[in-house]
């Protein structure tokens, strides 16, 4: 079942959900046949795009945004205005002012879902965290840099998917794709993409033992991360580049691991990396 995504008061000229974009005039109200789970609204406002908003829109149901001409923000409308345009949205007396996203978008209403499929409604939208690296101390004695390092030394995939995200998968591969996307649908995002590589480069050097510990992460992380590089520019994925640097890493690990099924996922990605055109 799908929702729908109201928005009032808006200017008139072009609005973004997710990935696309559609030119607007007046009686334009908004979104039907909006598949459930997270959503990115933006629309062109003196000739820029809006910072926009996220949403989760469940099934069934309607989200209801004003958009505030002085302050320039979107905001939650007043309830009884938002109870009315539910009804009238769900009613489907709505439809002939709404823009069906699924009907003539279906390979991009897909791609969203693929794109999204480990963010979760909990804590929506996810946080995007921010480790800091561990050092060695300065001050201590020589004596104890190898019992330092045995002892208390965390990776930076450790402190992010152990600490951070108590070795939760979902919640971290969450954190991945929603970093990737902020910075992608909204490109002034510099944190975002700065977390998004921060992660890349965590799990390529996650280490064997690592991958020997989650062995179900790292088999969802290839499959994840192919989706995004589709959407990436082929000088984004050079060698000398952040995103490819140490990709090789992550497939010895997994390859050295022994096991059937990490070996072939880092076959597979592999051979998607060298489709791309892109040697390791």
């Amino acid at each position: 079942m799908f929702g729908y995504i109201i928005l009032r008061d808006i200017p008139k000229e072009l609005v973004q959900i997710d990935l696309l974009q559609f030119p607007i005039k007046g009686g334009f109200r908004g979104f039907a046949e909006v598949s459930p789970g997270p959503h990115y609204i933006s629309i062109k406002v003196n000739e820029e795009m809006h910072e926009g908003f996220w949403c989760w829109v469940n099934p069934g149901e309607a989200v209801i945004k004003v958009f505030d001409y002085e302050k320039k923000v979107f905001k939650n409308d007043e309830s009884e205005n938002e109870a009315h345009f539910k009804n009238l949205a769900l009613s489907g007396a709505m439809n002939h002012i709404l823009i069906s996203v699924t009907k003539n978008n279906f390979q991009s209403v897909s791609l969203w879902k693929n794109l999204t499929k480990n963010i979760s409604s909990q804590n929506f939208p996810p946080i995007l965290h921010n480790e800091v690296p561990m050092t060695l101390p300065l001050d201590i004695d020589p004596d104890n840099v190898s019992d330092w390092y045995l002892l208390k030394f965390k990776s930076r995939f450790e402190q992010a998917f152990n600490d951070t995200h108590k070795s939760n998968i979902q919640a971290f591969l969450g954190e991945f794709e929603f970093a990737f996307l902020k910075y992608l649908v909204r490109q002034t995002e510099e944190n975002a993409l700065d977390r998004w590589m921060n992660l890349l480069q965590a799990v390529y050097n996650a280490g064997e033992r690592c991958v020997e510990a989650s062995p179900d992460l790292f088999i969802s992380f290839v499959n994840v991360v192919q989706y995004q590089f589709d959407l990436l520019k082929k000088e984004d994925l050079q060698p000398n580049t952040k995103v490819i640097a140490g990709v090789e890493k992550i497939i010895e690990d997994m390859k050295d691991t022994g096991t059937s099924k990490l070996i072939k996922h880092a076959q597979a990605f592999e051979t998607y990396l060298v489709n791309r055109g892109i040697k390791i």
